[in-house]
């Protein structure tokens, strides 16, 4: 791999062929064993994640509901407080958060299959 003057550092497309030709594996094949066998540990992890995104798309309820970012407690406290709550409306707010939004607790409960 060649070095160029400015910097010291070789130029971008050695390093990209050199990286591919790491990644082909000893035999010179894209996603040979060697390739699989670097990745394998990963391949439960998205299996788990395709799972659990298969898992929410059970009906239509479970795919439109939509997280809190804080919960509804914290909210309550907020507008409760007449220093923020006047900050708030001098901003232009009329809430915090999606009034129809579902805390974390509740999500959980949702996606229980025993229930």
């Amino acid at each position: 791999v060649g070095v160029t003057a400015a910097g010291g550092r070789p130029p971008r497309r050695a390093l990209l062929s050199a990286r591919n030709s790491q990644d082909q594996g000893q035999s010179g094949e894209p996603f040979s064993e060697e390739w699989w066998a670097k990745r394998r540990r990963l391949l439960p992890v998205f299996a788990v994640l395709f799972g659990f995104m298969a898992y929410l798309a059970k009906d239509e309820d479970t795919r439109g509901m939509k997280m809190c970012v804080r919960s509804k407690q914290f909210e309550r406290d907020f507008w409760s407080n007449p220093e923020k709550r006047a900050w708030a409306e001098a901003k232009g707010y009329k809430a915090l958060q999606d009034p129809d939004c579902v805390e974390w607790g509740d999500f959980w409960q949702r996606l229980n299959p025993l229930r």
